[in-house]
């Protein structure tokens, strides 16, 4: 056991190779440098106080984490920074503004929120996470690299919002044509864009309807914000 209660930077390979490490307090942590935890096998869950700032690469590499979670914050993530995720759950990227390269490969999780502080996701984030039927790309997310999303053989819905004009052709190679592509915009050039990537699967265009997401209820009278005055996450409303 760890405790960093009282730490705010973890420097780089600070535990690198600790066999033994089942567990880290890093919920005050806002800076954990490259290879930090990297090769910690019996360490398997983490989560993340709001004051989060960066996640260097490689990181959490070669740990087992069956758990995992981020409480906001304004934070980047690295590249390789993170290996599978055992965690079978929805995970909430709220606060992360980019992801790098090879994060979160062949990952149990069952839906991912981007939230909406996302700007970019890089190339193979999510690769291959096959029980996946759920991705909510952010309402500032830009740019989506090669491969993001990779096979996600599960996934039946995703959600794009208007800022998503970068989007590569093979974000989501390997989705199923069943899976529904609802997008907050009508505009036409825009949806052909979407097109590039989706180009088989069901376009909804023009989506604007208030559902329930991780158990939350909010209310919704058919335009403007909910009228708990909370974002919606399905809407993707600011």
């Amino acid at each position: 056991t760890l405790d960093l209660s009282n730490v705010t930077s973890v420097g780089k390979r600070a535990f690198r190779y600790c066999s033994n490490l089942k567990f880290a307090n890093v919920n005050q942590l806002e800076y954990v440098d490259g290879d930090a935890f990297q090769g910690c096998p019996k360490l398997t869950s983490v989560e993340f106080g709001p004051n989060l700032s960066y996640i260097g690469g490689y990181a959490f590499n070669g740990t087992n984490l069956t758990y995992i979670k981020f409480n906001g914050g304004n934070f980047t993530i690295g590249g390789n920074a993170f290996g599978s995720v055992k965690y079978e759950g929805a995970v909430d990227f709220s606060g992360c503004r980019t992801i790098g390269s090879n994060n979160f490969n062949s990952s149990s999780f069952t839906s991912v929120n981007l939230g909406n502080n996302m700007t970019s996701v890089d190339t193979s984030s999510f690769k291959s996470c096959s029980k996946m039927t759920t991705v909510i790309l952010g309402a500032r997310l830009q740019t989506l690299g090669g491969y993001a999303f990779q096979s996600p053989t599960a996934l039946i819905t995703v959600y794009v919002p208007d800022a998503a004009t970068s989007m590569a052709s093979t974000a989501f190679s390997g989705v199923k044509s069943s899976c529904t592509v609802y997008v907050t915009s009508v505009d036409t050039s825009y949806i052909n864009t979407v097109k590039n990537t989706f180009s088989s699967q069901t376009i909804v265009s023009g989506y604007n309807k208030c559902k329930a997401f991780y158990n939350e209820v909010h209310t919704y009278k058919g335009t403007g914000d909910c009228t708990e005055g909370v974002t919606c996450e399905i809407c993707l409303i600011n």
